[in-house]
């Protein structure tokens, strides 16, 4: 049934139903240090009434000085949620909110986990396009513990 009819003291309202959750809900490691990118797939418009945005809430996992949940906007099937620790897990779940401005449920809770290398590479690439350029032997021991880290991380 697409709009639920309901009796009052002045007579019948109309409210429209909820949307489906999202479905196929995944995290990726974003562009910088600090950030993921959620992504998922819509759920078809309900009744006619078209999905206007959706909220994304995640919080750092029990254990990792998580106080609760964040909640992002976003009007297009993609976010980059930023000021993420790595190495520690999170959960993410999206729900989908229509044009009507009714919230359907979240979608089950998805763990995922920033990984701490990339940062380690990041900087790694960094120091080594910078000591190319410059070429001073003061980069030489510095380099040399960044490219231990990094391969000690990747043996993890």
């Amino acid at each position: 049934m697409c709009v639920l009819q309901i009796l009052t003291i002045s007579g019948f309202i109309h409210a429209d139903a909820a949307p489906e959750p999202p479905t196929a809900v995944s995290v990726k490691d974003g562009a910088g240090c600090y950030s993921s990118v959620v992504s998922w797939v819509a759920p078809q418009a309900r009744c006619g009434v078209a999905i206007a945005t959706y909220s994304v809430r995640y919080q750092q996992r029990k254990g990792g000085g998580g106080g609760g949940y964040t909640t992002v906007s976003s009007p297009t099937t993609s976010v980059t949620l930023q000021r993420i620790t790595a190495n520690s897990d999170y959960d993410v779940s999206v729900a989908a909110i229509s044009s009507s401005g009714n919230m359907g449920i979240f979608t089950k809770a998805i763990q995922f986990e920033l990984q701490g290398d990339i940062c380690t590479q990041l900087l790694l690439s960094a120091v080594i396009a910078h000591h190319h350029m410059h070429s001073h032997q003061l980069y030489g021991p510095f380099l040399l513990i960044l490219q231990n880290q990094s391969l000690q991380q990747m043996s993890h």
